[in-house]
């Protein structure tokens, strides 16, 4: 899915539309202000788009709302703020109150992911006053290996929501590097703490 598409949907949604900032990468990411949503590429503006290019959701509240996160920060393949040094810079000069979803949605086995759709069913939630904390805990299930069907449910729902007409949803760029990046990651952690709760 690329911008163009991802800024119509967002923007032809009364709702979305509210709060919605933008569609951009990462290193155009303005200071952060209360009550916004993005639409972020993890690649910066100038590098060339590669097979590592993802789209991810932020979300900022007012600091104000003692129950919420001051920001939600939802990446589909499990990625968090630090991700990028741009977006890890503006966000933590806000707030270093950020929700990250805790396991990944996406499936790293599948060869095409959308998390531009992703991206785009967190926008549509959240304008509607559900938090990050609340969508990753009613609507998506944890210790469950991400499944391909849930990829393609989650696209469908996104072009349908949205009256996304002239491409298919399987036709979308495929981020399957980062994702695998970021599987490796978690591993390295898991075995990292493990260590370190042996050695105690």
């Amino acid at each position: 899915m690329n911008s163009d598409t991802i800024n119509w949907a967002a923007r032809h949604d009364p709702i979305c539309s509210k709060i919605y900032k933008g569609c951009i990468c990462s290193d155009e990411l303005p200071p952060l202000t209360d009550n916004s949503a993005w639409i972020i590429n993890l690649n910066p503006r100038n590098s060339e788009i590669s097979d590592n290019s993802h789209w991810v959701y932020l979300r900022t509240y007012s600091k104000k709302h003692k129950q919420y996160y001051a920001v939600d920060y939802l990446c589909s393949g499990g990625g968090n703020i630090h991700d990028s040094h741009f977006i890890a810079n503006t966000v933590l000069a806000y707030s270093s109150n950020v929700y990250n979803l805790p396991f990944p949605l996406q499936s790293a086995k599948n060869e095409v992911t959308n998390c531009g759709s992703y991206s785009l069913l967190f926008l549509l939630l959240n304008s509607r006053g559900l938090t990050g904390k609340y969508i990753s805990k009613f609507f998506f299930t944890e210790g469950k290996e991400p499944t391909v069907a849930r990829d393609i449910m989650v696209c469908h729902i996104v072009y349908t929501l949205f009256d996304i007409k002239g491409i298919s949803f399987l036709s979308t760029i495929s981020d399957r590097s980062f994702l695998k990046k970021v599987k490796i990651a978690q591993k390295q952690a898991k075995k990292k703490k493990r260590k370190s709760i042996n050695k105690q």
